[in-house]
């Protein structure tokens, strides 16, 4: 089954020809993906918030078998055969795409330390249930509003408080070193995929039509 999560931005449309391609397609609204048993004062945040609601999303994918999370801007290439081995992973509770930088809210963070190993969450593979409370107690310890990172932040400390592991960065890629060259640097045949975050969006496109 494959779950098209809409923010409310998809018409009427775009959602049917969705549900064309093939039978397994299923356009869902996003307000079907709220968590429960999270405290009462994070549900604004997982309900109002753009990227609060993809931090819902993420919390309340069922793991009854092999889940996989994609962000829009990922693209797959010939490597993405390799998922069928990382999908057989028996020592983590999931794997997480390796960020190239850590891009995140430090307010939810205790130290410095909690920078390492930063975790992108726009592909990420649930193998296992995880233990999200880490992630609620952070954010009733946030000063302040949430920002566009406070997600990614919560997700990258849940992974690591639940023991998660990367995907090997050569084959699952988030790089932004060639964001002010023409060529796409790593899109070949042999890479998983490339997230295509918003320094190197345009690449999206000339990848997918060369």
């Amino acid at each position: 089954m494959f779950n098209v999560v809409s923010d409310g931005s998809y018409s009427e449309s775009s959602k049917q020809f969705l549900q064309a391609l093939d039978p397994c397609v299923c356009v869902r609204a996003a307000k079907d993906w709220v968590p429960k048993n999270v405290p009462q004062r994070m549900y604004p945040y997982l309900t109002e918030y753009q990227m609060g609601r993809q931090l819902a999303l993420i919390m309340s994918l069922s793991v009854m078998r092999q889940t996989l999370y994609v962000d829009s801007d990922v693209l797959f290439f010939a490597g993405a055969h390799d998922l069928h081995a990382r999908v057989e992973t028996r020592d983590a509770p999931a794997m997480y795409l390796a960020d190239c930088l850590f891009s995140g809210d430090e307010r939810v963070l205790r130290d410095s330390s909690e920078t390492s190993e930063p975790v992108n969450s726009g592909f990420l593979l649930l193998l296992q249930e995880l233990d999200w409370s880490l992630t609620a107690q952070r954010f009733l310890e946030l000063k302040g509003e949430p920002n566009y990172f406070t997600n990614q932040t919560l997700v990258h400390l849940a992974m690591h408080a639940n023991r998660a592991a990367p995907f090997d960065p050569r084959k699952y890629v988030l790089q932004l070193d060639d964001q002010f060259v023409y060529p796409d640097r790593y899109a070949k045949p042999a890479i998983a995929l490339r997230h295509y975050v918003n320094p190197v969006r345009h690449k999206f496109w000339t990848s997918l039509f060369t």
